[in-house]
């Protein structure tokens, strides 16, 4: 039996490195993002638990986040639009998270500290 399971796992590659997401509730989400850094592949984000966020790509950008309807919502000035995210985080690795926009356009992250 172990020689059958074996070969089914050789033969089907990334099965065993399928990663589970779990989504985030309103509560989950401010437990996860209040106080952390997060890194993304060419900026960091820190989520102060004032609410206020600051995007780094070199140049530092002020901006104010909240949880609202089980999402991740932002507003970076002078524009006043509100963008809400949907939060999942990686069972096996809860430092990783993603972000997906309204138009399913995901961003992926790892959490890198904590305040």
């Amino acid at each position: 039996m172990r020689a059958i399971l074996a070969t089914v796992l050789a033969l089907t590659p990334g099965m065993a490195l399928a990663s589970e997401w779990k989504t985030l509730s309103d509560t989950e989400i401010l437990e996860v993002l209040a106080g952390a850094h997060v890194e993304y592949i060419a900026a960091r984000q820190e989520f102060l638990a004032s609410g206020d966020t600051i995007w780094d790509t070199g140049e530092k950008r002020l901006g104010h986040w909240s949880v609202n309807g089980g999402k991740y919502c932002s507003k970076w000035p002078p524009a006043s639009e509100i963008t809400c995210y949907t939060v999942d985080q990686m069972v096996e690795d809860p430092s990783r998270i993603r972000f997906t926009d309204p138009q399913g356009k995901i961003s992926n992250g790892k959490i890198t500290s904590r305040k």
